[in-house]
Parts: structure tokens; sequence; C-alpha cells
């Protein structure tokens, strides 16, 4: 399966492997820890996208289907209260933005989404997702 990846205004590239959307995903977080945390599109020809944001020690997700009902939905976090009210700063497409922390997840499970969004093609079953 081949992936193309999109961040910033235009920047963008194909991922053919696993192996690539990882090393590729990696060197995009080293990039990003320079300035501020910005959000990944990772496509695929289904025409399905999962958005995530690396760069940080959190992520939002959101994933996209053309098929499926709702066609966006957005992943929901473990941190409540006080601590979920936090806002999380990022860049989507070049522009400023933010959201609550109660919609983010660890980095871990952000990654480990991307993976299987990727390999299987399906909205990831590892994230707790506001549907």
């Amino acid at each position: 399966m081949t992936a193309h990846l999109e961040w910033g205004r235009d920047q963008h590239a194909d991922v053919p492997t696993l192996q690539a959307l990882e090393q590729t995903l990696d060197q995009l977080s080293l990039q990003a820890e320079q300035g501020r945390p910005f959000s990944v599109d990772v496509l695929l020809d289904s025409g399905d996208a999962l958005a995530l944001v690396v760069g940080g020690s959190v992520s939002t997700l959101n994933f996209y289907s053309r098929s499926s009902r709702p066609p966006v939905v957005g992943c929901r976090g473990p941190w409540q209260g006080a601590e979920g009210d936090q806002l999380f700063v990022f860049d989507f497409r070049g522009e400023y933005s933010e959201i609550e922390r109660r919609y983010t997840v660890p980095i871990s499970d952000a990654r480990e989404a991307a993976r299987r969004f990727y390999t299987t093609g399906q909205r990831p079953d590892n994230i707790t997702w506001n549907a």
C-alpha cells in the first residue's frame, strides 16, 4: 500500500512502505521539535485520511472517511477537568491552531494509530473516538 503525506502549506511525500511512513514521521517530528508541532495528513488511495500532529508529547487525531458516517471523527484523550481544559497549540496547514487537551492522545498512541491506519486502511481501533 502506498500513502501520500501532506503537511504545511504545500509539503508532501509518498510513502510506499510502513518503514517509509515511520521514517518520514520521525523526520517530521524532529523538524517540528525545532518550532511548533504541526499536523500531517496520511492519505490513502481510497480517499480516507488520518490527520495527526507530530513534534510534541501529545497529538490530536482526526479520521476522514469517504464512505462511513460521520465523515469526520476526532479523538478523545484521557485528560479531564482542568487538565483537559488546557490548550494544545500546533500548526494546521501552516496556520496557528489550538484544541483542548481533552481531544489529544499521547504521541505513542497517535503513532500506533498511524501504523494501523496505513496497514489496514480502517479507522484505528486503539483510539477512543468522538462518534
